[in-house]
């Protein structure tokens, strides 16, 4: 038992090492907005207090879907994701991917 778990955490370690140089797509954004036109579900956001809408979003500006901002799947560290992190302009990206909603940003915050 003992030896099982000095191998496991030294498996741990050796990977979060490879994973210290590599690029990581940890990092996502929480947008709050308002829709002029439509519902917040048209946005893929869903509906919050006041009127407000709010989704969490990869840097292309859609949807974060899975754990991570990879292009395909990544390690347990969020890093080495296959074909690298999604790229993209963030907010502008959110609004010019739902211009017919009419969408008004009110407040962003980043999670990692």
């Amino acid at each position: 038992m003992k030896t099982t778990t000095i191998l496991l955490a030294l498996a741990l370690a050796l990977a979060y090492v490879g994973c210290a140089q590599a690029q990581c797509c940890r990092r996502s954004m929480v947008l709050t907005y308002t829709v002029g036109r439509g519902r917040c579900g048209d946005a893929g956001g869903r509906a919050g207090r006041g009127g407000t809408c709010s989704i969490v979003i990869c840097a292309h500006g859609k949807r974060k879907v899975g754990t991570y901002c990879g292009r395909r799947s990544c390690n347990i560290f969020g890093c080495n994701c296959g074909g690298g992190c999604i790229e993209g302009q963030w907010q502008r990206s959110f609004i010019n991917n739902n211009r017919n909603q009419n969408i008004r940003i009110t407040n962003t915050r980043w999670i990692n």
